[in-house]
């Protein structure tokens, strides 16, 4: 775990943690009272996203 200013705002209020399942999350201008907004910079090695992208259909690709 680590703090410090990660997004180029000039404030030393972003926290960066590695998780012990692997996953590494940073937490975007944390305050003194709650963790700022959750950014994951890297995924666990066996992580799927919740919904998996439906194949196209031959023919009706997009423009």
């Amino acid at each position: 775990m680590t703090a410090g200013n990660f997004t180029g705002n000039g404030r030393s209020d972003d926290l960066v943690v590695r998780w012990s399942d692997g996953e590494t999350t940073m937490y975007k201008d944390t305050r003194l009272s709650e963790l700022g907004s959750e950014v994951m910079l890297v995924a666990p090695p066996n992580w799927q996203p919740a919904a998996t992208p439906l194949p196209t259909c031959p023919g009706h690709a997009r423009p």
